[in-house]
């Protein structure tokens, strides 16, 4: 499971003085260490404010927010934190789910189909998130 790369994950990041992908490691780790969400496809594209657990003291958000480097945790840390967007790591933009091919077209562009076989090469791909739908 992985954080969508966004402006709420860059705010966290630029005020604890790390790299983006730092923050985010750290903030699945111990997401998934403290129990607050399990690594589900079923809450992927969800933000951290539906998923986590509605009985969770803010003192553990704000321990997990602490834990990225931040020494005062402020309302726009606690508002950034809470719409993080949680993605699996497939290639879909939305979800992050697994996409597949469900309709394209294909040109030959090599092979006799005797001594070898048929090269195909594709004219387009259309593709569908098996999580959430998504066509590209």
């Amino acid at each position: 499971m992985n954080i969508r790369k966004d402006k709420e994950l860059n705010i966290l990041a630029k005020a604890a003085g790390k790299k983006a992908t730092e923050v985010e490691t750290i903030i699945v780790n111990q997401l998934i260490q403290k129990e607050m969400i399990q690594d589900d496809p079923e809450f992927w594209g969800c933000t951290l404010f539906d998923s986590i657990e509605r009985d969770v003291p803010v003192s553990d958000v704000a321990g997990i927010i602490k834990a990225t480097g931040i020494s005062v945790v402020r309302s726009e840390h606690l508002d950034a934190f809470l719409n993080l967007v949680l993605v699996g790591k497939g290639d879909c933009p939305v979800c992050g789910g697994e996409m597949e091919v469900t309709d394209a077209d294909y040109k030959c562009c090599g092979g006799d189909g005797y001594l070898t076989p048929y090269e195909y090469e594709p004219i387009f791909e259309e593709k569908t998130c098996k999580h959430c739908g998504h066509v590209e």
